[in-house]
C-alpha cells in the first residue's frame, strides 16, 4: 500500500499528516535503470539528503502517475511522488524497503508533480524514470 500524507507547514516546520490512504498500486522492485521509461535521470545520492533529479515541475493531466527508483546496492532510500493541490502538497512514497522501487499514482486532474529521493542509509548513483498519463 502507497501512503499519502498532507504536508502542514507549523511554525516554519514541516509536518507530515499522520492519515495514511491507498493511492496507488503496491510498490514492486524497479526495472534496472529504469529502463522503459519516458523521462529518466541519472545522478548521485548523499546519505541524509535529498536529491532533485529535475529542477522543475511536471504538469500532468488526468492518469496515472508511474515513477521508478533504481538506487545504490544496499541503500535504504524513499521515493517521493509531490503533488501540488490548492491546499498545499500532497506527498505520496512507496514504503517498501530497500533503493529499488516504483508507485503508481493515479492522478486525479491537471495538477503540478516533483520526484525526489532521500537517502537514509549509503550513497552512490541511482536513476529515476517517471512514466506521464
Amino acid at each position: 500500500m502507497l501512503r499519502r500524507h498532507r504536508l502542514l507547514a507549523t511554525a516554519g516546520v514541516a509536518v507530515l499528516a499522520a492519515g495514511l490512504t491507498s493511492v496507488g498500486s503496491p510498490a514492486a522492485a524497479a526495472t534496472p535503470g529504469c529502463a522503459g521509461y519516458e523521462l529518466t535521470h541519472t545522478g548521485h545520492l548523499f546519505e541524509g539528503h535529498p536529491a532533485i533529479p529535475w529542477s522543475y515541475f511536471f504538469a500532468f493531466g488526468p492518469g496515472p502517475v508511474e515513477v521508478c527508483l533504481d538506487g545504490p546496492d544496499g541503500a535504504e532510500v524513499d521515493l517521493i511522488l509531490w503533488r501540488f493541490i490548492e491546499n498545499g502538497p500532497e506527498v505520496v512514497t512507496s514504503p517498501t524497503p530497500g533503493a529499488d522501487k516504483t508507485l503508481t499514482y493515479a492522478g486525479p486532474g491537471l495538477s503540478a508533480y516533483r520526484v525526489t529521493a532521500v537517502a537514509n542509509r549509503g550513497s552512490g548513483t541511482y536513476t529515476i524514470g517517471v512514466n506521464t498519463p
